[in-house]
């Protein structure tokens, strides 16, 4: 409660970075209705940072996944996960892009999806 986290361990440098940043941007795919394993691990060891570590930052998120339904995939999921952090840490949550990637460059044919993620670079 309040105190620094009893387990000796690095985060690779990534805690200063996380400190540092003004921007955090979370990128990957939705496995099994939310967001990857990595990113979860990455997450709750930023715990231990205290919620000072986001504080103030604008914070976003880029998601993949294989469905058509951002509800059905469990990108929501994800995304609600990221809004509660940010309510919690004081965060300001910038917003989320997110589409279906069934064959690897497809997003890049989808001009609906460029435009946003276009406002989602400029809201950061």
């Amino acid at each position: 409660s309040g105190g620094a986290c009893v387990v000796e361990e690095s985060m690779g440098g990534f805690d200063t970075e996380v400190s540092r940043a003004e921007v955090i941007v979370f990128s990957g795919p939705i496995y099994y209705f939310g967001v990857n394993a990595r990113a979860k691990a990455f997450l709750d060891r930023c715990y231990s940072l205290g919620v000072g570590a986001f504080r103030g930052k604008r914070v976003g998120a880029i998601f993949a996944y294989g469905d058509e339904d951002p509800v059905k995939s469990g990108c929501i999921n994800a995304i609600r996960m990221f809004q509660d952090i940010c309510a919690y840490a004081s965060a300001h949550w910038v917003g989320a892009v997110y589409g279906t990637e069934w064959e690897e460059g497809e997003a890049v044919g989808n001009a609906e999806l460029l435009e946003k993620a276009r406002a989602f670079g400029a809201a950061l």
